[in-house]
């Protein structure tokens, strides 16, 4: 067990992570295990009584918890919004590419190993680190950390509510405004030998005009969409 006391006791050291974690959340750690955990990657191959320990678990549980804050959170500031919008305003702060950004805004390189790790790697610690804090510190001061040391700090929600992300849909849109007629050609992705993705073409009046890939079906479209937004700048 590794206490406040022992931060306070190391804080002089090069790199502490206690100081760290501290600039972080505004407080130090009670128990620096679950931080330490929670930038352990699988891909570390620490094994204790057997079992090889990694973040994902802890990844699961900050998942959830972050989720529920941030829904409470909208919930409190929209009082007029309909479920649609808050569900929109949430994924919008919880999507992957938000939490990869955050975590390296955060702070995060010090703690990852890089090298052949997930291009989600920060978004994932950054899930697993909140699953620490609501370990170390309960769930009240996990929420008022999350609103006042990370949401109110990095998000602008007014900009947030004018982002529209929705690339499928402002694709079809643009294709119906000057009568195009668009095809989304989505299949099994033949380079990977394990058939876990696909490939989206996009055709624009019989013209294949750009491709996607993805880990699944709608992901892939997605990310085709997204292509074709910013190669014809719409």
């Amino acid at each position: 067990m590794f206490s406040f006391f022992n931060c306070k006791l190391s804080l002089l050291k090069k790199n502490n992570i206690c100081c760290s974690i501290k600039n972080i959340i505004g407080e130090y750690p009670n128990n620096i295990s679950y931080y330490k955990l929670a930038f352990t990657q699988k891909k570390s191959h620490i094994v204790v009584d057997g079992a090889e320990l990694s973040n994902e678990r802890l990844e699961y549980l900050g998942d959830a918890v972050l989720g529920a804050i941030v829904a409470d959170y909208l919930y409190q500031l929209f009082p007029k919004e309909n479920e649609g919008f808050l569900t929109q305003m949430r994924s919008r702060i919880v999507k992957r590419e938000s939490l990869n950004k955050l975590a390296q805004d955060l702070g995060f390189e010090q703690f990852i190993n890089k090298t052949n790790s997930p291009k989600d790697v920060f978004g994932n610690t950054l899930e697993a680190f909140v699953g620490a804090i609501y370990l170390d510190k309960g769930y009240k001061k996990t929420k008022r950390i999350l609103i006042n040391k990370v949401i109110r700090e990095y998000f602008d929600i007014n900009e947030l509510i004018k982002v529209d992300d929705n690339y499928k849909s402002r694709l079809i849109n643009y294709a119906q405004k000057n009568k195009l007629n668009l095809v989304f050609e989505t299949k099994q992705n033949e380079e990977d030998m394990q058939g876990h993705s696909y490939i989206t073409s996009i055709i624009i009046d019989n013209k294949e005009i750009g491709k996607g890939l993805g880990n699944s079906k709608k992901i892939s479209e997605k990310n085709a969409a997204k292509n074709i937004i910013e190669k014809l700048n719409l």
